[in-house]
């Protein structure tokens, strides 16, 4: 929010990327710098030579993921080790990677590479193969320029100048002592064939698909001091900022929504009431939801819960495992009968695809009529579902939505009491609400969608407030292992200053 807007005067920036939490040590390491004249503290991860969330003395700016979509695959037609490209054939290079393994011998891997990206398959085999390629794949180095310019940035437009030059995707939210605030997106855009909608591979035998190049940072999605005096990302559709589009698939609109209204509903913000949006855990989506379960509710005890329920995901809520377990059976029951429920099971509980892409299976759910209902009304699908959800096994939600911290080197090998591992607790949220509080499986292991970092920076003061799911050591006997996990859980914070 701008000064106009804020208690304190001057504007005040928020920020609590989500990303896994259920690991030791935490994804971020806090740093502090302090020069004769300048300072910059926040949040860096291990081996990266930039602050990438925090502030100097005369500008903060904070983080999230944008869902651009940066990565394509394209059909190749191998032959002889060789691959078609507008009627002829071309010579892949080779890169082979030498791997060293501790008690075990080197191992050698050879990948095929041409204009696309890597191939996914051996080219001497004849077949046709998928190729793949990440726009940022390339890059590295100007990002690292860019991230150590981050310490002399004085305003909000340097700081847009700069974030926006960056190869990685983001959405860059900024503010400085000035009273402007701003938000700029980062990353290579690929510039496409443009009747290609980016879900599907493409023939990579037709030069017309492939990429032409990427689109000026200045294309992208951006705001400078707008007339409301506040600026809202969480991962939603922000293409209408930019004069070209980057998404294919974003999140929902949830959790933007629900800022929104709270910062709309108060004239003047302070930090307290950031820190308790960081902590709000109220559903939009349980709010569209309700009206399409009411009449299908029965008078059993689950349904008089989910009737009292105030919408809240916190860890002692019922109602909120009520309403997940009628929403799962409710996805289920739809998408299941086109996927089969085998797949649609694997969907929900071993991918993110339903922890990311939520608001779009939402639009189907909530339409009073859709080809994926096949020859049923919603109506009879509704009162299926919700019978089945009713009567599925019932937990508060903490209890249902658990997770350990654990150590990534050591895992489950030692037992619990030597103390790596930490937990478990109940997480609160859940995918609609600010607070996000999600728990999976993907690839075989537990993962997390949740704040891996809180940050609040008032412009008027010389410090940010922060607070971080484990500790700045990685050392388990280091009193800091852990130190600031608590403060997390809870939603305190620390003072963190030079």
């Amino acid at each position: 929010v701008n000064g106009d807007r804020s208690a304190s005067g001057c504007p005040i920036l928020a920020n609590d990327p989500h990303l896994e939490v259920n690991r030791l040590p935490a994804v971020w390491y806090e740093i502090a710098l302090e020069s004769d004249d300048n300072f910059i503290m926040g949040a860096t991860m291990p081996g990266i030579s930039a602050v990438l969330i925090g502030r100097n003395k005369n500008v903060s700016w904070g983080a999230t993921y944008t869902f651009m979509d940066a990565m394509d695959y394209w059909m190749e037609d191998c032959k002889g080790g060789k691959y078609l490209k507008d009627g002829k054939h071309h010579v892949f290079t080779i890169r082979e990677e030498r791997i060293e393994r501790k008690k075990n011998g080197e191992q050698f891997v050879t990948f095929y590479e041409n204009e696309h990206g890597v191939l996914l398959g051996n080219p001497n085999k004849d077949g046709r193969y998928l190729s793949v390629s990440w726009s940022a794949s390339t890059g590295g180095a100007q990002s690292l320029k860019q991230g150590l310019l981050l310490t002399e940035i004085n305003n909000t437009k340097d700081a847009m100048n700069c974030l926006g030059r960056l190869e990685m995707s983001f959405n860059w939210v900024i503010a400085d002592t000035a009273g402007n605030i701003g938000y700029q997106m980062s990353g290579l855009l690929p510039k496409r064939n443009k009747n290609y909608s980016g879900f599907t591979p493409i023939p990579g035998w037709e030069s017309d698909n492939d990429w032409s190049g990427f689109y000026s940072f200045d294309q992208l999605p951006q705001l400078y001091n707008p007339e409301n005096g506040y600026i809202v990302t969480a991962n939603e559709d922000l293409s209408e900022y930019g004069s070209v589009n980057p998404h294919t698939i974003t999140m929902g609109n949830y959790r933007s929504d629900r800022i929104k209204a709270l910062l709309t509903n108060k004239q003047k913000i302070s930090v307290a009431d950031m820190k308790k949006m960081h902590m709000d855990v109220y559903s939009l989506q349980a709010e569209l939801f309700l009206p399409l379960f009411e009449p299908h509710l029965d008078d059993s005890a689950n349904s008089q819960l989910l009737r009292n329920w105030d919408k809240k995901y916190t860890a002692d809520s019922l109602g909120a495992s009520v309403f997940e377990n009628i929403y799962h059976a409710y996805l289920t029951e739809v998408f299941g009968a086109v996927f089969g429920e085998e797949v649609m099971t694997h969907l929900l509980e071993e991918t993110g695809y339903i922890t990311d892409f939520y608001g779009n299976f939402d639009r189907i759910l909530l339409s009073e009529h859709s080809s994926w209902f096949l020859d049923r009304s919603r109506a009879d699908i509704l009162n299926i579902s919700v019978q089945q959800g009713l009567k599925m096994e019932l937990k508060k939600w903490g209890e249902h939505n658990e997770l350990s911290f654990t150590n990534i080197l050591v895992g489950d090998q030692l037992p619990r009491f030597i103390g790596f591992n930490k937990g478990p607790i109940g997480l609160q949220g859940n995918r609609a609400t600010i607070h996000q509080g999600q728990i999976y499986r993907n690839n075989n292991r537990i993962t997390s969608f949740a704040p891996s970092y809180r940050l609040i920076a008032d412009l008027s003061e010389k410090h940010i407030e922060t607070s971080l799911p484990g500790g700045p050591s990685d050392r388990r006997f280091s009193k800091l292992y852990t130190n600031d996990l608590q403060n997390w859980i809870e939603g305190n914070y620390k003072t963190l200053k030079t």
